[in-house]
């Protein structure tokens, strides 16, 4: 398992959760703003999970993450990426003539790097993972969080959030 910088606290859970080594990944900003990344050791299996998101600058942790796909992949040959939040995902159509649609972009650059997977968590629109050429998956913390405040006895809380669920599962469900 490899983490990227933007995601060393999840990656560490879930590398013990899973029993997998976990390599960090260094990063280095140069005054230009250029990314250079090292993997601190060299995986040892064929199948790596990279866990990194893109969460803002967005530009910046997706050109880092897929960097470091493309460096897993020199290491094995199944790269799954776990990707927590995933910038672009509100640009999944055209909504105005001659707008590009960044979700299809991004999608042929996962494939491009070598990702064979791709998990992520609570996408705005599962509209967007259409476009993607290789095995997708979204999971939602929603229904974990529900169970945690729930427990709080939080009943004002509790409705925003079995709201939020509720139009959170309609709109998947329309969205397929």
């Amino acid at each position: 398992m490899i983490s990227g910088s933007s995601s060393e606290d999840l990656a560490k859970k879930v590398a013990k959760k899973l029993r997998a080594n976990l390599i960090k990944s260094q990063l280095k900003i140069f005054p230009d703003g250029e990314s250079k990344i090292t993997l601190n050791e060299k995986p040892q299996k064929n199948k790596i999970i990279v866990i990194q998101s893109t969460y803002p600058p967005v530009d910046e942790k997706l050109i880092q993450t897929l960097a470091i796909i493309s460096k897993a992949k020199e290491y094995g040959t199944e790269v799954i990426v776990i990707i927590p939040y995933m910038g672009y995902a509100r640009q999944d159509r055209e909504f105005l003539p001659g707008e590009v649609i960044t979700m299809k972009v991004i999608a042929n650059l996962f494939k491009s790097v070598g990702t064979s997977k791709i998990i992520v968590v609570d996408i705005h629109s599962l509209l967007g993972l259409k476009y993607f050429k290789i095995k997708t998956k979204n999971v939602s913390a929603i229904p974990d969080l529900a169970k945690y405040i729930s427990k709080l006895k939080l009943k004002i809380l509790w409705l925003c959030l079995q709201i939020r669920v509720e139009k959170t599962e309609q709109k998947n469900l329309q969205e397929f």
